[in-house]
């Protein structure tokens, strides 16, 4: 089937010259076209009879078929009829890009008279079919920067062609290479992925292109498809890392795994490293209610449970959490318990607390206990002496004083100290019970007076008597001795017991 038709005419004196092209087909591979032509002179209104007649076809400036005049035979037509004057096939050659405009010509050459037409000339042009001449495309992939993308193209004009991936129309992300066929798989090296990979740093896909590039009759042809590179397992990677530093936790703990809540010194390495050519653009560490910008140290640690995360230049994200055995650990604490020093200066003072009972892994914690004492007013304190500690989580501590002086008032401090810290009391003002002293009007000699080694309570209230008074006062505060009762057994009167 013929691709295309056309017809030019050319008209004198009653006839008419007509050519008649005919686009029978291409050829890819030469890049050219087959024409038909035909040249008729048709009569339209007269006739004549045995004239030499001469005529030319001249297609694309070249004569592919010519008529002699005077050596051709005779011809004659009559009036409405035609004659063929030339026919035939001829090729001509497109442009390197595959386009054709040709020129078209055509002529008669005929002797003038009122019944011939005479010479006669046509002209015109035809746009032949263009011949594909750029090798395309058809497939391409969105692909990763781990992949090795295949690539299948169409090539009418035949032979190699050459294909590369690019960062818009002039960087080169993996070369031209050559390729035969229809398709062609990529086997990107390491240093032409690197290269990908930095097309944009600030996110995990890109924007690339695909190129082809061909020569046909000559001309270089190059076309591209666009597709979109996605960055393969982009986040940053952590490696961290957690270590007591403190040498006088260590020294307790043996174990550098190991914290001391309130007082180790954790050194915190990330270990953050950004991938496929990314930067880090931040790093962070939480521990309790402190943290780091990157790697330090993070001091009297409160948890042993250490959140990182680093951040790179395109976004991502990465978290890891580390978790270290935690002691917790709490200071010893410390207080003066109630008593004062008797008449004869004698005093059992008293201490309590609660301290750390437990192994720090390589020690075992343990607690001792001091006091010191002065006279109120005194601007400076003795030394500290040491107290008989018994117990472990809840310790009591004692020391025996003699000698102090029962018309002095003593201010006293004690301290407990374990392996990690020490915690001072505050200082207690004591009153010693002196020998004699004015009490609700009445002497009080500060102990008990006997007769014949029978305290005078003993002789009048013995243990188990009763006293009935009207203030429901406990009778031990102004006679001594313990008492029980307060009930009321009518108005105004209550009862007491004396039980010891």
């Amino acid at each position: 089937m013929a691709l295309q038709t056309k017809t030019y005419t050319a008209t004198n004196n009653g006839f008419t010259l007509e050519l008649t092209l005919v686009e029978n087909s291409t050829s890819t591979s030469a890049n050219t076209s087959s024409i038909g032509y035909t040249l008729k002179l048709k009569s339209t209104s007269k006739d004549f009879s045995q004239y030499r007649v001469g005529a030319t076809v001249v297609l694309d400036g070249k004569t592919v078929a010519t008529r002699d005049r005077y050596s051709a035979p005779q011809i004659s037509i009559g009036t409405y009829a035609s004659v063929t004057l030339l026919s035939g096939t001829t090729t001509v050659g497109h442009n390197t890009d595959g386009t054709k405009s040709m020129s078209v010509k055509f002529t008669l050459d005929m002797a003038t008279a009122s019944w011939t037409p005479g010479p006669m000339t046509g002209t015109g042009t035809m746009t032949l079919t263009k011949i594909p001449r750029q090798a395309t495309i058809t497939s391409a992939p969105d692909f990763t920067d781990e992949d090795n993308p295949t690539v299948k193209w169409s090539n009418p004009a035949g032979g190699s062609v050459q294909l590369g991936i690019f960062n818009g129309s002039f960087t080169p992300l993996a070369d031209y290479r050559s390729a035969s066929g229809s398709s062609y798989t990529f086997q990107l090296t390491q240093k032409e992925r690197e290269a990908m990979r930095k097309v944009d740093t600030t996110k995990n896909t890109a924007q690339v292109r695909f190129y082809i590039k061909n020569t046909a009759g000559g001309q270089t042809f190059i076309t591209f498809t666009t597709r979109t590179l996605t960055i393969k397992n982009p986040a940053p990677t952590l490696n961290p890392s957690v270590a007591d530093v403190n040498p006088t936790t260590l020294a307790l703990t043996g174990d550098s795994g190991r914290l001391v809540k309130g007082y180790s010194n954790a050194k915190v390495t990330t270990g953050a490293k950004a991938v496929k050519q990314a930067t880090l653009k931040s790093q962070k560490v939480t521990c309790g209610k402190k943290t780091l910008t990157g790697d330090g140290t993070i001091e009297a640690v409160e948890s042993g449970t250490f959140s990182i995360e680093a951040t790179d230049s395109r976004g991502n994200t990465t978290k890891e959490t580390v978790t270290k055995t935690l002691i917790n650990y709490f200071p010893p604490t410390c207080a003066i318990q109630p008593g004062s020093p008797d008449i004869l200066g004698r005093f059992t003072l008293k201490a309590a607390g609660v301290v750390f009972s437990e192994s720090f892994g390589s020690v075992k914690n343990a607690v001792t206990v001091q006091y010191r004492y002065r006279v109120k007013g005194e601007l400076s304190w003795p030394g500290w002496q040491s107290m008989s500690v018994s117990g472990e989580q809840n310790y009591t501590a004692t020391a025996s004083l003699t000698g102090l002086d029962p018309n002095a008032t003593y201010e006293f401090q004690v301290r407990a100290a374990d392996k990690l810290a020490t915690t001072e009391s505050a200082v207690k003002v004591i009153n010693t019970i002196p020998m004699a002293r004015i009490k609700d009007g009445t002497i009080d000699f500060g102990f008990d007076i006997l007769q014949r080694g029978v305290s005078l309570l003993d002789l009048a209230h013995p243990v188990g008597s009763a006293i009935i008074n009207t203030t429901n006062e406990n009778p031990g505060e102004t006679l001594g001795g313990t008492w029980t009762g307060g009930a009321s057994i009518g108005t105004g009167l209550y009862t007491w017991v004396r039980t010891k």
